[in-house]
């Protein structure tokens, strides 16, 4: 019996040690000094990811210590990528500026369809959608998923194709 005891509370304690250990990860993502809304964060390699919230802040917790590559991604930017080290129950505060990674060019039709494979529209056989830069600046919306559940109420669709002139 005391055994058993010595053996569960051996297990319990190094438990909350490990739990101790781990590492989160803070910060903001601006452009021109603005918040970055809908950034894609994300550790390569790892299932650790997380995106911006309305302001552009971010956190990542429970992450083992370790290096890693802390990527960012939106359609509005060229890929960023930040090597970092973690330390034990760090807390580590990442601040990012995409201001200098913007894609030049404006996005172009945006091409919704049920198939799996981009499609020339008009060889297409199922209907396509096909969304100008008026209809998003129309519509006010932030992201895709806006635009496919104000048309199709909660209904997914298959975004195609995305091109930047």
């Amino acid at each position: 019996m005391k055994k058993a005891l010595f053996f569960i509370m051996l297990l319990y304690c190094s438990f909350i040690q490990s739990a101790a250990q781990l590492s989160s990860i803070k910060g903001k993502v601006i452009s021109n000094d603005v918040g970055e809304s809908w950034v894609n964060l994300n550790l390569e390699n790892t299932n650790w990811a997380t995106a911006t919230d309305s302001a552009g802040n971010f956190s990542l917790d429970s992450i083992v210590p370790g290096q890693y590559k802390l990527s960012a991604s939106h359609l509005n930017y060229e890929p960023y990528a930040k090597e970092i080290t973690l330390r034990s129950g760090e807390s580590l505060t990442v601040n990012i500026d995409l201001s200098a990674f913007a894609k030049s060019g404006t996005l172009k039709d945006v091409v919704i369809s049920g198939t799996m494979k981009a499609v020339n529209r008009l060889e297409s056989p199922v209907p396509v959608e096909v969304y100008t830069p008026a209809y998003f600046k129309k519509s006010n919306a932030q992201h895709i998923r806006c635009v496919t559940e104000h048309q199709w109420g909660k209904a997914t669709a298959q975004l195609q194709y995305l091109q930047y002139g």
